[in-house]
């Protein structure tokens, strides 16, 4: 009698414990393993993968808990970020991480195929021509592609020419730039430093953007683009 007593209080904390570890395993599966960077997913057994481009790895968090950029040294170096992309909706939400030079843009610029040569070996010899170097020697671009692929569309209706568009990228945060349009007085700039305005392209500047009809030109000089990385026609 005493034994089967036994054997029915110990069955207690057995079928408890049965009950408990479901709960367990999701709380196990919430917390992670911190050290790992393992992707880990709430509430379930298996862990979530994706193919999207350019993702370097997932991790599953709930919404709102995850803002702004994550630290990438250990995977890209100094002076890289990891961006964070939401890929879906709902009460869990899946974050891919793509890594991104800080600070790169990428900008259009509209070349024939012996320019985009030139350009790809680092430029020199730089036009000097006020048609084609207006604030000075470099390289003369568009912030995005449409308003590239316009500009080129306009070169081959109007002039016949065999023109293409180019991309590159280049950190432009520690470049000297000015924006003439936010200037107080952007004609005395354009008079002064703009050869089609009769000026002299003296300004010292890396960096010049300007708003024209076609969209916003972006302008770097011979230094500002050796630092670019070049990445060819569309």
């Amino acid at each position: 009698m005493g034994h089967r007593a036994h054997l029915r209080m110990s069955a207690i904390p057995r079928r408890a414990l049965l009950f408990l570890l479901p709960f367990l395993a999701v709380w196990v599966g919430a917390v992670g393993p911190a050290s790992t960077g393992l992707p880990h997913l709430v509430g379930h057994a298996h862990a979530a993968t994706t193919t999207a481009a350019h993702v370097s790895d997932v991790g599953l968090q709930h919404v709102g808990t995850l803002h702004g950029v994550l630290n990438n040294s250990a995977a890209g170096g100094a002076g890289r970020q990891r961006e964070l992309i939401p890929l879906n909706q709902g009460s869990v939400v899946g974050i891919a991480t793509r890594v991104a030079a800080k600070g790169e843009s990428t900008f259009y610029t509209v070349q024939s195929s012996d320019d985009a040569a030139r350009l790809a070996s680092g430029g020199a010899p730089w036009k000097t021509a006020p048609s084609e170097a207006e604030f000075g020697p470099g390289v003369y671009a568009w912030g995005n592609a449409d308003d590239a692929a316009n500009y080129a569309a306009h070169l081959r209706e109007s002039r016949g020419a065999c023109v293409q568009v180019c991309e590159f990228s280049l950190d432009t945060s520690n470049l000297r730039h000015v924006d003439v349009d936010s200037l107080a007085d952007p004609g005395a700039f354009m008079s002064k430093f703009s050869q089609l305005w009769e000026g002299t392209p003296n300004h010292g500047l890396d960096y010049i953007t300007r708003g024209t009809g076609r969209g916003v030109q972006h302008y770097f000089s011979p230094s500002a683009f050796r630092s670019a990385t070049w990445i060819g026609p569309r």
